[in-house]
């Protein structure tokens, strides 16, 4: 039951350093970033906000976790912002009453030709993707 977060994008302007919608799967989506930004991410999957429904249909299977990061139309923005913007961050969200989750960081990009986008599982090995998300062309 997605919700466009449509009152949050504004409010990014001047705090955020890139900004994305949710629409091809939070891995390519991210990748977006890290290739116009010429830089890698790390997220931790477990950080990555499901809800409740969700967690529960993934339980500890890693194909569906795999879909759930994966997957697409989720109407959610995703954002990076430096890490001294913490706070800012943090008070934005109390302000619009909306939870804002750090999932991950943004690193140098990979010179060995690996995934701009690294995924963590729970013990903080990397996950390996059969699919990155949807792809147009």
């Amino acid at each position: 039951m997605p919700v466009p977060r449509v009152g949050l994008g504004p409010r990014l302007i001047g705090l955020a350093s890139a900004t994305i919608d949710i629409s091809d799967g939070l891995v390519a989506d991210l990748g977006h970033i890290c290739e116009v930004s010429r830089l890698g991410a790390v997220v931790e999957a477990l950080r990555v906000p499901l809800s409740a429904p969700a967690r529960s249909a993934i339980g500890g299977d890693r194909i569906r976790l795999e879909a759930a990061l994966t997957g697409g139309d989720d109407y959610e923005i995703l954002f990076t912002a430096p890490s001294e913007a913490t706070g800012r961050v943090e008070q934005l969200s109390r302000e619009i009453g909306l939870a804002i989750t750090a999932i991950g960081e943004m690193c140098a990009e990979p010179t060995d030709g690996r995934d701009r986008v690294f995924l963590l599982d729970e013990t903080g090995s990397p996950m390996e993707l059969t699919r990155r998300g949807w792809v147009h062309f």
